[in-house]
């Protein structure tokens, strides 16, 4: 999740009122029209999530905060962060900061959670009830929607599979576990990469 789909998706969101702002007119004659599309209905499929290598306890916590993290993107709330990002963790600012922009805007995320390839459980594991991962996956396309229904954005899919190392705590509400540290791998080793 830290090289995840906030990096991805938020930056190009954020700063698209940058770029509408600084824009100017230098090039008002080469200007092309642009058109925004309306969002189509949401739709509810229910479709098995590929088969991921690893322990299929693993697999299922890191599904549950992938499919966390895209309902908060869907519904963005900046008070929910702390449900899947513990205010300890570093990327716990940038995480707040980024829901809090679309929530402005009045935007929100529409798309599929990030798809887990494999999830790898590290021989040596952090005391205290943490757990460390290793996290191959793939980032669906998606789409910025704003609060009239229409697309301000899209989003296509990653090119490949990336990797990430997710500390987590089961220290969220109901026991759901919660990041506390990640950070991208150049490799998923044991993980296909």
């Amino acid at each position: 999740m830290s090289r995840s789909r906030w990096p991805v998706i938020l930056l190009p969101v954020l700063l698209l009122p940058l770029v509408v702002a600084c824009g100017g007119d230098d090039d008002a004659d080469d200007a092309t029209p642009t058109t925004t599309t309306s969002a189509p209905p949401a739709t509810t499929t229910t479709t098995a999530p590929a088969p991921a290598a690893g322990p299929e306890e693993w697999v299922e916590v890191v599904r549950d905060l992938y499919a966390r993290t895209a309902d908060l993107l869907a519904d963005p709330n900046p008070d929910a962060v702390s449900s899947v990002f513990a205010e300890s963790c570093p990327c716990y600012d940038v995480r707040l900061g980024n829901v809090e922009e679309i929530a402005d805007a009045g935007w929100h995320i529409e798309g599929e959670p990030t798809t887990v390839l494999g999830v790898g459980l590290p021989a040596t594991q952090p005391a205290g009830g943490f757990v460390r991962l290793t996290v191959r996956r793939q980032f669906q396309s998606d789409q910025v929607v704003d609060a009239a229904g229409e697309v301000v954005q899209e989003i296509p899919a990653a090119d490949g599979p990336s990797c990430d190392s997710l500390l987590l705590l089961a220290d969220g509400a109901g026991g759901a576990y919660r990041v506390h540290d990640e950070f991208g791998l150049t490799g998923c080793p044991g993980l296909g990469e």
